[in-house]
């Protein structure tokens, strides 16, 4: 009689033979697998778990060192939640870059931003799991391209100086081109320029250009610049620069100036000798933050390397940036369709009337001929000329007194003519007034120069010169006569002290007042000011004086 080996019968279960144990231990686990799904794993599971795919979409392959990349995709079979990983291939082996996790959708979603220029490989990889088998896309290369970003000037403004022998990289040259890696997706960056001079040999302008190149490649920035035409002729020296510029840049010529229509027959006259840059939009801020440079300096090796020269960054200043902005829009009419268009595209656009342009045989100017004021409380503001009716510059010094506590009148520029009259009676005058007045200019190598030499010491006031000055410094420490206020000055931009630059010439001339700064702003101008009061001082130093 069998038994059924229960527990306190007495009778001991019958055994089951050794050969066919492993044949009822897999119909026991069937039996479980079948009634309780997944409470038996391993071996059956293994052989059970699904093969996926996974989808790949990249925002771009190459991008600037500090701008983004994003790498996207989908899963064709995952959980919410489930890792997944970002690999990048070094040192013959891949290693996890960043992990991330599915969305509810089995989406996934990477950043990569890189800080150095850098090319590697990635892959998007998905590790096993007790349903799937891991898989991986096919790897795909990301390419960062340097672009060194420059640091938001604390003050809002900032000024760089270019001496001459420097064995390294311009300051100036630096620091625009770490502007212009520093300008916003979509951004419009307007160059107005006497000349460029990029490629062989021109290591400090190559430095300017390759940055304005990338961020129109990488970041859709639209880059438009106008410069004197005539330099640019075919067979010209400066012709072959043209055609690169001409590659990733709007470019606009105005022949013996933009302003100017009365000298287009002659072998010289006028010229285009702008040197300011406009920036609609900057990386700074998340609202709209442009930005303007005023300068000294063309971009060449011999500019920038080899002459000194003066540069101000002023950032987020609205009113500036109109100013800047709407010469570009001038310089752009005049140099397609002539300055009589300009009235239509006041119209059009709904430009303030302060912007018309007036014409006088054939020369256009402003029709109000002024000063115009940044953004309020900045105490920074811009004047262009050509001017028929009176020299910005002496009206500005005439405004001027002084005390023994503020008697300081210092020029540096690269020359002065006799035919500014007006600048050189108004240098006499704050003499007279009690004003210590120090002229500092270039060793003189045309004839026309050195009559302002003549003059100035004609009226009592001693000339140092100094070989290769290019720039354009007029400080003053003194007392405004229409309030008493004490004024510290700063007037530097483009225009030379000659006769052609006031009358002729495309040119803008920067000024930076305490006085007319509020808040932080006046110790802003402060501190500009005695940066550029350091400047002129070294290129006083570096004088040997005046010929006789």
């Amino acid at each position: 009689m069998g038994s059924t080996g229960r527990p306190g019968t007495g009778v001991r279960p019958e055994r089951v033979p050794r050969s066919l144990r492993p044949v009822v231990l897999a119909v026991v686990l069937a039996v479980l697998a079948a009634v309780v799904p997944g409470l038996v794993g391993s071996t059956s599971d293994a052989a059970t778990k699904r093969s996926i795919t996974i989808s790949r979409t990249l925002s771009a392959s190459s991008a600037l060192t500090g701008d983004a990349i994003r790498v996207s995709g989908h899963v064709s079979l995952g959980r919410t939640g489930s890792v997944i990983a970002l690999q990048r291939y070094v040192g013959g082996r891949w290693t996890t870059y960043t992990r991330s996790r599915l969305t509810s959708g089995r989406a996934y979603h990477f950043t990569v931003v890189r800080t150095v220029a850098s090319v590697r490989k990635y892959r998007v990889y998905s590790p096993t799991d007790s349903y799937r088998k891991a898989a991986a896309t096919h790897s795909f290369t990301l390419s960062f391209v340097a672009c060194t970003p420059l640091t938001k000037p604390a003050n809002g403004t900032a000024a760089w100086f270019a001496r001459p022998y420097s064995r390294t990289t311009s300051p100036i040259a630096t620091q625009l081109s770490r502007l212009f890696c520093s300008a916003a997706n979509g951004s419009t960056v307007d160059v107005g320029m006497y000349f460029i001079r990029g490629g062989s040999g021109q290591k400090d302008a190559n430095v300017i250009l390759t940055a304005l190149q990338r961020v129109h490649r990488y970041r859709a920035v639209k880059v438009r610049i106008v410069m004197e035409g005539r330099l640019y002729r075919p067979g010209a020296a400066l012709a072959p620069s043209l055609t690169e510029l001409k590659k990733f840049a709007t470019v606009r010529l105005c022949n013996l100036g933009c302003h100017n229509e009365r000298y287009a027959s002659e072998a010289k006259g006028a010229i285009m000798h702008h040197k300011f840059v406009a920036i609609s939009d900057m990386r700074w801020s998340r609202t709209v933050d442009p930005a303007v440079v005023v300068s000294s300096a063309n971009w060449s090796q011999s500019q920038l390397r080899y002459k000194w020269q003066s540069a101000v960054l002023d950032y987020n200043d609205p009113a500036l940036f109109q100013h800047l902005d709407t010469e570009y829009r001038v310089l752009d009419t005049c140099s397609v369709s002539g300055c009589a268009a300009w009235a239509a595209t006041v119209a059009r656009l709904a430009i303030a009337p302060a912007y018309a342009l007036s014409e006088s045989d054939r020369l256009w100017h402003d029709a109000d001929s002024t000063w115009r004021q940044g953004t309020a409380g900045r105490g920074i503001s811009v004047a262009m000329s050509p001017w028929l009716k009176r020299d910005m510059v002496a009206t500005r010094l005439r405004k001027y007194t002084c005390t023994p506590e503020h008697h300081t009148v210092r020029v540096g520029h690269m020359f002065l003519t006799s035919a500014r009259t007006s600048v050189i009676a108004a240098l006499s005058d704050l003499r007279q007034r009690g004003c210590v007045v120090q002229v500092v200019l270039g060793l003189p190598d045309e004839s026309v120069q050195s009559s302002g030499i003549r003059a100035l010491r004609e009226v009592g006031l001693r000339p140092y010169c100094t070989a290769r000055v290019h720039d354009k410094i007029i400080l003053l420490d003194a007392v405004r006569v229409a309030d008493g206020r004490p004024d510290q000055v700063v007037l530097m931009g483009s225009q030379s002290l000659g006769k052609t630059a006031l009358r002729g010439n495309d040119e803008e001339i920067l000024a930076i007042s305490t006085a007319a700064a509020t808040g932080a702003s006046v110790t802003t101008n402060t501190g500009l000011w005695n940066a550029f009061n350091k400047q002129w001082w070294a290129i006083h130093d570096a004088g040997k004086g005046c010929p006789a």
